[in-house]
């Protein structure tokens, strides 16, 4: 069974990366390896496992992974930022008007930084910003209205991008896993 990269959304409600599936070297089996999005651990799950009906707290039969939509993905998205105020991965806004995808976050190696690890959009450069001022606000020109620097991309949003930016298009679906 062909098993795509990209977000999972576990049916107790939890979220997964799927990064590939995997050859156990020791025995026939296939492994799912993914990344928990809520603490960052990797795991290898058998595929028949990863495909597995099961019952949820209603009473009903779903998969026990499901591919997450984009709504799921904007919501998960929402939900990390707002409840760590940590910068997740995802389309962004950029408060001039170009768009960026963020990939994580890392700690510089010769200074205390945490930085923001992101590609641009328009010209397909990689960046690093420490988390502070990615995530701080800004005034605008008559410094009437403070808006954040980044903002989380609406889907309509990045629908939008995908259309009119070659750049933008293969570099989301890469991440997305398409």
């Amino acid at each position: 069974m062909n098993i795509k990269s990209g977000v999972y959304k576990h049916f107790k409600g939890g979220y997964v990366s799927v990064l590939f599936v995997a050859k156990h070297s020791d025995r026939d089996e296939q492994l799912v390896v993914y990344q928990g999005l809520n603490n960052g651990k990797y795991y290898a799950r058998p595929v028949t496992s990863f495909l597995d009906i099961v019952e949820n707290a209603d009473g009903e039969k779903v998969g026990r992974f499901a591919f997450a939509d984009s709504d799921d993905i904007s919501e998960l998205l929402k939900n990390e930022f707002e409840s760590n105020n940590s910068v997740t991965p995802g389309v962004y806004r950029h408060y001039k008007g170009g768009y960026v995808l963020v990939y994580f976050t890392a700690k510089h190696s010769d200074r205390d930084e945490i930085l923001t690890i992101y590609k641009g959009l328009n010209n397909g450069e990689y960046y690093a910003r420490t988390v502070e001022s990615f995530t701080d606000s800004i005034k605008d020109a008559e410094a009437k209205d403070i808006e954040p620097r980044f903002r989380l991309a609406t889907s309509g949003e990045i629908e939008e991008l995908v259309k009119i930016s070659d750049i933008a298009k293969s570099t989301i679906e890469e991440f997305c896993g398409e």
